[in-house]
């Protein structure tokens, strides 16, 4: 459940800047938005399997979990303050983040030692704000869509 919600939280959309009649249109990059220039941690508020909410069934444990993206590109999950097993590190799937087909996409690639394999992920961006990551894609056949909250 943590992988697949790891993997929702990886794509990004456009915002602007309002500004006065006087001045030209400042428009905030989607990596500031989605870092907030350094780092941004994002919570899951709503999550869907193949358009089924699922987010009630999430153990408590779980629902305050963190993505937290930083402007070096790295990124990882972190347990938040209820953690389901006491012994688990704080932070988890340390990786990395871009983006990709004119920002429409966010790839993510985390490494499973235990696996000796990286996973590489890809999130469409359905909406970017300063507050607001919804991003949809797919993972063994299923499609998922997530919706974030920033922290």
């Amino acid at each position: 459940m943590k992988k697949l919600l790891l993997l929702g939280v990886i794509a990004l959309g456009v915002a602007t800047v309002a500004c006065d009649k006087d001045e030209d249109p400042a428009e905030t990059s989607k990596t500031d938005l989605l870092t907030n220039g350094s780092s941004k941690s994002w919570i899951t508020t709503s999550f869907f399997v193949n358009d089924v909410d699922i987010t009630a069934f999430q153990d408590t444990c779980d629902q305050d979990d963190l993505i937290v993206f930083k402007s070096d590109k790295t990124m990882h999950g972190d347990e938040g303050s209820i953690k389901c097993d006491p012994s688990d590190p704080q932070t988890y799937d340390h990786g990395t983040w871009y983006f990709a087909n004119n920002e429409t996409q966010i790839i993510s690639t985390t490494p499973d030692i235990e696996l000796d394999t990286i996973y590489i992920d890809t999130a469409n961006v359905l909406e970017l704000t300063n507050t607001s990551l919804k991003i949809t894609g797919k993972e063994e056949g299923d499609v998922f869509e997530v919706h974030l909250q920033a922290q």
